[in-house]
């Protein structure tokens, strides 16, 4: 019988994601990756054998590769089936959800209610059809409960070892997915101090007060995880590392005297075209080497030092500043509101999912029967759970509030107050039927109310620009410039001062071919950053479209004085010449390109034109043709 509503309530959460999956399909974001998403796709995909270099100890590779494993099976539907598998995923959070609940409570009720709370909250829904983290990162999290759920309540030695030493396993993996979960370690030793003081007051022999230690076997489950992925990264960084290094700079972004708590909002903007990389990774190495003046290879352990030390300088230098916004990110952990970061939950259920609208259970529900669900296990005597969920809870709430309080990061705390809730919706409900209702829980719940609905802070409202500019972004690569271009322009209507923006409204106008627009849109991104070379090089394509070479000439020249390596810049540049028939400089810079990469098809094919435009020689046109036909014709015209 507890089988069933189990099966039920797995039915409910599939068809609920596939009507989201459904709604997503007509959404530009649709297997668009942004932001964040493009660096697990790209990493994934160089994981599953695609080449690249993305992967020198800054990120953890936990979920890389488990993107890796789906690209390896369809390399062109790779992001698909890891969508799918993300919400299969939690469809087995929702049974665990109840599963758990219905253990800790004894109740099946309560355990399908908070089912119901899991497989009806949005924000988690929302987060598995993104290439996020998020949810592998609450799955194992769950698993890692559920586990130490059965090894408190397993008497037999060697079972409960072996479930200890797996709830260590479990962390380990939890940490390589984000490190905000190595706190949780710390839960173990205090179940052993606490097992050890209540046998202490029991008449037991000393043997008996060992096996209390038991809990402190997930220490060596952890370690053996970590040396594990210490020689993982180093197979692919070439550096033993039992963490990555991403948290140095996370820590100065959550914690600078610029910081707001929520978005990790960097110093710099950092704009890309062609070859990716980490924009916070940069800025923590630009910002590292002109400290420094460290030039070469970076240890990446070092940059993340760096950054620790200037964050406690910046605290030392205002402690009241950094109080109070610890203040405030302590209580951004109850606000009922998303907190966006790659993109707000607002946004797409106002415009892209409606179904996120309209599902109902919401934080503030969770929080206000949380107080009920503690009170109902400390009615049953379930100091052990409560001592789990508090350390899971406050531990897990600790790094995100040291850090920085979004969406995503409070996203794997749903399975756990969804759990105590099951219990608290159970406990309120038998309180008001028997007409005894208890008065603590209903304190507790009256003060965190308030907390949860009330903008204490003044938070003005999502900033719609930074999503109409991801969703502008997400047109253009599906080639819907119209759309893209409305969106961009919506964007300037309400921010004019950031260079990125008119860099993507520059790229829509020019893949419009309004290349007069366009112009006019890049300079007025280089008066705002003039020292990025995407920029000078973009430029200098629309002023060659336009005929303006003299001009095209100068802005390549300018990006390769800003980047002398850039290789779009000179292979623009070198296109150019050949163009205007000076082949003498052309030839120069191809033959350092060749050099380089001597079987990229666009560089032979220069080649051949500049022997055919020398020459006559047919046969040079012909192998042009045969390399690119359209690029070749375009050299000669």
């Amino acid at each position: 019988m507890k089988s069933k509503p189990l099966f039920y309530l797995a039915l409910s959460a599939l068809i609920v994601r596939a009507l989201y999956f459904f709604q997503e399909l007509a959404s530009p974001f649709f297997l668009r990756p942004l932001l964040d998403q493009h660096y697990y796709d790209l990493c994934a995909r160089q994981l599953a054998g695609g080449g690249g270099d993305l992967i020198d100890g800054f990120r953890p590779l936990l979920y890389p590769l488990f993107l890796s494993g789906f690209y390896r099976i369809a390399p062109d539907s790779g992001i698909l089936l890891s969508v799918m598998a993300q919400m299969a995923l939690g469809v087995g959070i929702t049974v665990l959800v109840a599963a758990l609940s219905m253990r800790i409570f004894s109740n099946r009720t309560a355990g399908i209610l908070a089912g119901l709370f899991f497989c009806l909250s949005a924000p988690p829904l929302y987060f598995e059809g993104q290439l996020l983290i998020t949810t592998l990162f609450s799955f194992l999290l769950l698993v890692l409960s559920y586990v130490v759920c059965l090894a408190m309540n397993t008497k037999p030695i060697a079972k409960s070892a072996a479930l200890w030493l797996a709830a260590g396993i479990l962390l380990g993996l939890s940490a390589q997915a984000r490190p905000n979960a190595l706190p949780l370690i710390l839960f173990f030793p205090m179940l052993g101090i606490f097992r050890w003081l209540q046998l202490r007051t029991h008449s037991r022999p000393p043997t008996t007060r060992l096996l209390s230690l038991l809990p402190l076997l997930a220490l060596p489950g952890l370690l053996l995880i970590q040396i594990l992925f210490g020689m993982i990264n180093a197979q692919y960084s070439g550096k033993f590392s039992l963490m990555t290094q991403a948290g140095g700079i996370n820590f100065y972004l959550g914690n600078s005297k610029n910081a707001d708590g929520m978005i990790p909002r960097q110093d710099r903007y950092v704009v890309y075209e062609g070859e990716y990389r980490d924009p916070i990774q940069v800025m923590a190495e630009e910002g590292y080497r002109e400290a420094t003046g460290e030039t070469g290879t970076l240890s990446q352990e070092k940059v993340s030092n760096h950054w620790k030390t200037k964050t406690i300088e910046e605290i030392k230098a205002d402690p009241a500043r950094w109080i109070g916004l610890m203040a405030k990110k302590t209580w951004l952990m109850f606000w009922n509101h998303e907190v966006p970061n790659n993109r707000s939950f607002e946004f797409a259920a106002t415009e892209d999912s409606t179904l996120l609208k309209w599902l109902p259970v919401r934080w503030w529900l969770l929080l206000s029967l949380f107080p009920w669900g503690i009170a109902a296990l400390i009615k049953q005597r379930q100091h052990e759970q409560i001592l789990w969920i508090g350390s899971f809870l406050v531990l897990l709430s600790g790094t995100i509030i040291l850090f920085f309080v979004n969406s995503r990061f409070r996203i794997p705390l749903w399975p756990g107050m969804a759990i105590v809730a099951g219990g608290g919706a159970l406990y309120f409900w038998e309180s008001i039927k028997e007409k005894s209702i208890p008065l603590t829980p209903v304190l507790f719940s009256i003060i965190l109310l308030p907390l949860s609905l009330i903008n204490w802070f003044n938070i003005p409202a999502d900033p719609i620009e930074h999503d109409l500019s991801m969703r502008s972004s997400a047109y253009y690569d599906r080639g819907q410039y119209e759309q893209a271009l409305a969106d961009i322009n919506r964007c300037l209507e309400r921010v004019d001062n950031n260079p990125g923006y008119y860099f993507r409204q520059a790229n829509i106008l020019l893949a419009m071919e309004q290349n007069g627009a366009a112009i006019q849109s890049y300079l007025k991104a280089i008066k705002l950053n003039n020292t990025d070379p995407i920029f000078h090089n973009n430029l200098g394509i629309a002023f060659e479209n336009s005929g303006q070479f003299e001009h095209a000439e100068t802005a390549y020249n300018k990006a390769l004085s800003l980047r002398p390596n850039h290789t779009a810049a000179r292979t623009n540049l070198m296109l150019l010449y050949i163009r205007t028939d000076n082949l003498g400089k052309a030839k120069i810079i191809l033959r350092q390109l060749l050099s380089e990469n001597g079987r990229n098809p666009t560089l032979l094919c220069a080649h051949a034109i500049i022997a055919y435009k020398e020459t006559g020689n047919p046969q040079a046109l012909k192998s042009a043709q045969e390399l690119n036909s359209t690029l070749a014709k375009d050299l000669l015209h």
